[in-house]
């Protein structure tokens, strides 16, 4: 019932299969050699440079910042996003020594690009010219620390499947995200004594006019569960919200099986690499499935304890700070030595 169509299961990809992916969109110059010429697209991404401030970035970058609703957002939120998202960019380019242009795309949009920007994720299907660095490594890579504090043995854990998350991805149209379904399925999950579901959070929908066709969203509203609650769980959903779920990387590093859809984004954490029966087990992505999967997990304890293993030692491809510093500086150098970015307006123009 659940497969694996893993070929040659990559339990946990080595440092040059992950540059490779990273940088999979980018091609090399002609030969192989050498680089390319694009244009810059003002509106498309965030243009900084080395040599250039932050605050100058920003005046360079207006019609993006406009675009994206940034402009006039509350300084304290500009500068958050410029330490998640605009240093960890300045500082590689500052450790390898290169002083060029570049472009960033600053929050959660996977939107492909039409020339090469750096990105936090990107579409699977449709990557563009969108290149992987750990971009706002805070929220998804700094809770990997909570799971050594916090976890205990599969075996140990309650037999029970448990998610939490705010109502992010679409939930106005078709097609909508799997989040979506926690509320159209909501009264049969919450009759269900293995499912523990709540959303944390409201968010996005009220500006949409989301209709109560399943009744109202405020009755799916839980309490947030703490790090170590989740962990007492054998079975943790995972569902994308605008781009990845953002504790998909602390539960794989957990004892704690993942339940959830295949998945349509990918990051740092190389999830397109990521099998179903091998890394994971799979649901539809509407939830219709779900009491059937969890009977299945319930009915072969050892196999899923072997999968929530692979989950381990695939995340464990990330935990080595200097082999993460190393690969981010190689992306760096590889972006610059394929790409020069010209102004439209002046094609001769170089930084």
């Amino acid at each position: 019932m659940i497969p694996s169509d893993a070929v040659g299961d990559v339990l946990a990809p080595t440092a040059d299969q992950r540059l490779d992916l990273y940088l999979a969109p980018l091609p090399l110059g002609r030969e192989g050699k050498g680089f390319r010429r694009y244009p810059v697209t003002p509106e498309e991404a965030f243009l900084g440079h080395p040599k250039r401030s932050f605050e100058v970035a920003v005046r360079r970058s207006q019609a993006y910042m406009d675009k994206k609703g940034l402009s006039g957002r509350n300084p304290a939120i500009i500068t958050q996003l410029r330490k998640r998202y605009f240093d960890p960019v300045l500082e590689a380019h500052q450790r390898v020594g290169i002083m060029r242009r570049f472009q960033l795309v600053i929050g959660d949009d996977l939107t492909p690009n039409t020339s090469p920007t750096f990105h936090k994720a990107r579409r699977i299907d449709d990557p563009g010219l969108s290149v992987l660095l750990p971009l706002n490594a805070e929220r998804h890579f700094e809770p990997l620390a909570e799971v050594a504090d916090n976890d205990i043995p599969f075996e140990e854990k309650a037999s029970v499947v448990v998610w939490r998350g705010a109502t992010t991805g679409v939930f106005w149209h078709p097609p909508f995200g799997s989040r979506y379904y926690i509320y159209q399925h909501w009264d049969r999950f919450a009759q269900n004594p293995g499912f523990d579901f709540g959303f944390s959070r409201i968010v996005q929908v009220d500006k949409v006019g989301l209709k109560d066709d399943f009744g109202p969203l405020e009755r799916c509203i839980k309490p947030t569960l703490s790090y170590k609650e989740q962990l007492a769980a054998k079975y943790l959903l995972v569902l994308e919200g605008n781009d990845l779920a953002s504790g998909m990387k602390w539960i794989l590093a957990s004892n704690s099986l993942i339940i959830m859809p295949r998945i349509h984004a990918e990051s740092w954490a190389c999830e397109s690499m990521l099998r179903p029966g091998v890394h994971y087990v799979e649901v539809r992505r509407d939830l219709e499935d779900l009491e059937d999967v969890y009977a299945w997990c319930e009915a072969h304890p050892a196999q899923c304890r072997e999968i929530a293993e692979n989950g381990k030692r695939f995340m464990s491809a990330f935990m080595d700070a200097g082999v993460e510093r190393d690969l981010v500086d190689a992306v760096v150098k590889q972006y610059q030595k394929r790409v020069r970015l010209f102004m439209p307006e002046n094609e001769l123009a170089e930084d």
